[in-house]
């Protein structure tokens, strides 16, 4: 397979990123936030998730809302729903956010638990990122 020379030039731009106390972005979430934002999703912040704190999650603009939107219903019209499990689109605090239907669960969990529920999230958001970059040939 030949690859996409452009992904792999973002990708590396990508790895370049940092938040505002200069921490990089999660290795488990640069491939998808390389291909979200060549998508046309405008992705602002996420995160892998983390024991004992939250699950992972990709934070991006309102006007990537509608775009953001229909590359999730093309996934899930893919496969079959966990519905203990999937990521979703909620509104919240002024920012639209991909994140997990199980998020508030976490937190009650004891950290056993919380270790089985975070493994699962990050491999829906591995599955989600592998889905989009084989659907639209980005490598």
């Amino acid at each position: 397979m030949k690859e996409n020379i452009k992904w792999l030039e973002f990708r590396k731009e990508v790895e370049s990123w940092g938040d505002r106390l200069g921490m990089p972005i999660d290795k488990q979430m640069i491939d998808l936030v390389t291909t979200l934002n060549l998508l046309g999703v405008e992705t602002t912040m996420s995160c892998e998730g983390h024991l004992n704190k939250r699950l992972p999650y990709v934070h991006f603009t309102e006007n990537s809302l509608e775009t953001a939107q229909n590359l999730l219903l093309d996934f899930y019209s893919f496969k079959k729903v966990n519905y203990d499990c999937f990521i979703t689109i909620p509104f919240s605090q002024n920012f639209y956010r991909y994140r997990i239907y199980l998020d508030d669960r976490f937190y009650f969990c004891n950290l056993v638990e919380q270790e089985i529920l975070l493994k699962y999230a990050q491999k829906e958001f591995q599955n989600f990122s592998i889905f989009l970059i084989d659907k639209f040939n980005c490598i």
